[in-house]
């Protein structure tokens, strides 16, 4: 439903990953065996580096992966880039 909501903003661009999200009570052992080697091992780290690369990120800098990305678009020259953080305790 996002993604399909997201066409409706023609003058940006939106990039993502189509790989099925973990849900339930699924171990990430089990989750990442369904995706496959290739897949479970490629797909972090290609949303890391879009993520990285974006103009504007929404994320919770309360997470490391998070932190990482925000971290990694101030030294990548992004940082003037846009940041929402969806902690309201954490804004840096």
């Amino acid at each position: 439903e996002v993604i399909d909501k997201s066409k409706l903003y023609t003058n940006w661009d939106f990039y993502y990953t189509n790989v099925r999200r973990q849900v339930g009570n699924t171990t990430m052992a089990a989750y990442e065996a369904s995706l496959g080697r290739p897949t479970s091992t490629n797909y972090p780290l290609v949303n890391l580096l879009m993520a990285a690369e974006a103009d504007f990120f929404i994320g919770a800098l309360g997470s490391t992966w998070c932190y990482l990305i925000d971290a990694m678009r101030n030294t990548g020259g992004k940082v003037m880039a846009g940041y929402l953080s969806v902690n309201k305790d954490r804004f840096w």
